[in-house]
């Protein structure tokens, strides 16, 4: 937490103005936004996460294996849990296509199904 706070309080400075406003120095507008506080935080409790994108999109994978990965990663691959929260099937249907013991999310398919 103390290093959270003194990343946050490096990040944030006075400027130089006559108006003394507090400066965000992670945006180009000088303006806090979540998002870069989100990154920051990131950055600071998994350092290597930042680099896995561009390890990914370098690595000598065939492509169709790099964009399969990425969307695994980012929990973004149709498989039948998410068709059935999108409403795009049943959820009768969405069993694993494997076991069919329970419902195919990612966390099933590719940690806990038995068969895969």
């Amino acid at each position: 937490m103390e290093s959270l706070l003194a990343e946050v309080e490096r990040n944030l400075s006075i400027s130089d103005s006559a108006d003394t406003r507090r400066v965000w120095q992670l945006e180009k507008n000088e303006i806090f936004t979540v998002k870069s506080a989100c990154a920051l935080i990131d950055d600071i409790w998994h350092p290597a996460s930042k680099n896995f994108g561009t390890l990914l999109w370098q690595s000598i994978f065939p492509p169709k294996t790099k964009m399969f990965l990425w969307l695994l990663l980012q929990g973004s691959l149709s498989i039948k849990g998410f068709l059935a929260y999108r409403k795009n099937i049943c959820y009768d249907d969405a069993c694993c296509s494997f076991c069919d013991m329970e419902i195919e999310t990612i966390n099933h398919l590719f940690i806990h199904c038995s068969i895969t």
